[in-house]
């Protein structure tokens, strides 16, 4: 049979053990999931400490002009 193109001659041949390619590494993935999860940890531990302050620091009103001012 003949080809239709010689677009397959671009493509490199596979390796022959291509079909028992290792499984992922699960100390790796772990090990990013851990990662993550301390992200979200940390993150959620700061935006608490940081609304807690916000809302505990002392805000005073400051006029925009003074009483006898005239726009």
């Amino acid at each position: 049979m003949r080809k239709a193109s010689n677009a397959n001659s671009l493509i490199p041949p596979l390796p022959a053990d291509s079909a028992a390619q290792p499984a992922r590494d699960k100390k790796g993935s772990l090990s990013l999931w851990l990662w993550v999860a301390a992200g979200y940890i940390f993150l959620s531990i700061l935006w608490t400490v940081m609304f807690k302050v916000a809302a505990t620091a002392n805000v005073q009103s400051v006029p925009l002009a003074t009483q006898g001012a005239k726009p």
